[in-house]
């Protein structure tokens, strides 16, 4: 019972300190779509943005627990697991909120990343590209496992813009949140077992 209570209580914490946020400072709103590279649309559900006011998310990073990405999208609803390919998992800049860097995607042949795909009503469309104010927008063809059809489903997500900073490790929080998400949603235990060896910015490398 207390890893939920402490999930909860620090989830409060964090949208408490990104509406602080939000009021100090007036956050642009992302106003175009990018098509990732190989995104590709062969055999693809055109699902990103439908005629019953819905759009399609592929969360990666802390909106994989639902408890998370409620905070901002009450509404959302979890579709399904999905990867996307040629694509890895890395950590950017330092994040005031999280106290750490946050989880971005870079191209690289041969990998995946694993995340949910979420339904969001397109009224909440401008509240997800400010909480992502510091991501571009792209358009990615996200592939559904074998229990789900296995069809491509056309989907948003962000890509974390100042790459320039350089990498940087998460906080254990952040990658606790992200964990639990991934367990939350049954990705892939062995992408599951991935995510727990990431390094935190609180672990000392041995000399």
């Amino acid at each position: 019972m207390q890893p939920v209570i402490f999930i909860f209580t620090f989830l409060f914490l964090v949208n408490t300190s990104y509406q602080h946020a939000l009021n100090d400072k007036e956050v642009p709103e992302i106003s175009s779509h990018t098509s990732a590279p190989g995104a590709g649309t062969g055999n693809t559900t055109q699902l990103r943005r439908n005629d019953d006011g819905h759009f399609y998310y592929f969360a990666f990073g802390s909106n994989l627990l639902t408890e998370r990405i409620h905070i901002n999208i009450p509404t959302a609803q979890f579709v399904s697991i999905g990867h996307l390919q040629n694509y890895t998992l890395e950590f950017y800049g330092n994040s005031s909120i999280w106290h750490g860097g946050v989880a971005s995607i870079d191209r690289r042949r041969g990998a995946k990343v694993w995340g949910c795909i979420w339904k969001v009503p397109n009224s909440f469309a401008s509240a997800l590209d400010r909480q992502e104010h510091s991501y571009r927008r792209l358009d990615v063809d996200i592939t559904q496992p074998l229990s789900y059809h296995r069809r491509n489903v056309r989907c948003r997500t962000y890509q974390y813009k100042n790459v320039e900073v350089g990498k940087q490790r998460p906080s254990p929080r952040y990658k606790h949140v992200i964990v639990t998400g991934a367990q939350q949603h049954h990705l892939p235990d062995s992408y599951i077992e991935r995510l727990k060896k990431i390094k935190t910015n609180a672990e000392v490398e041995s000399k």
